[in-house]
């Protein structure tokens, strides 16, 4: 009997806050620093905006993948009139959605 070896990987998962830090100010670029630190293989993202007025219309989940190059995925929970909000996960490795939902 062979064992096949175990592949581990490194997941995070952090509420952005509209990526709107302590100081009010909103930058994507502050938050992929900071994921940037941990060196996730996978990041699970809650609470971000894409095209908002309250992100000067900002596409916050491909902001923060592009710092990282990683791949994203953004799934809106709230879209009106354009402006959405949800959530997002990055990958350091291809992936592929195979359902999606509203939860």
């Amino acid at each position: 009997m062979t064992t096949d070896p175990i592949t581990k990987i490194k997941v995070m998962t952090y509420n952005v806050h509209s990526c709107r830090g302590l100081d009010g100010r909103v930058d994507p670029e502050r938050i992929a620093r900071i994921i940037e630190q941990y060196n996730p293989d996978l990041v699970a993202l809650q609470e971000l905006d894409v095209n908002r007025r309250e992100s000067r219309w900002m596409d916050q989940p491909h902001l923060i993948a592009t710092h990282l190059r990683m791949q994203c995925h953004f799934q809106p929970a709230i879209a009106v009139k354009g402006e959405k909000y949800g959530i997002a996960i990055l990958s350091r490795h291809p992936f592929e959605i195979k359902k999606r939902a509203i939860l």
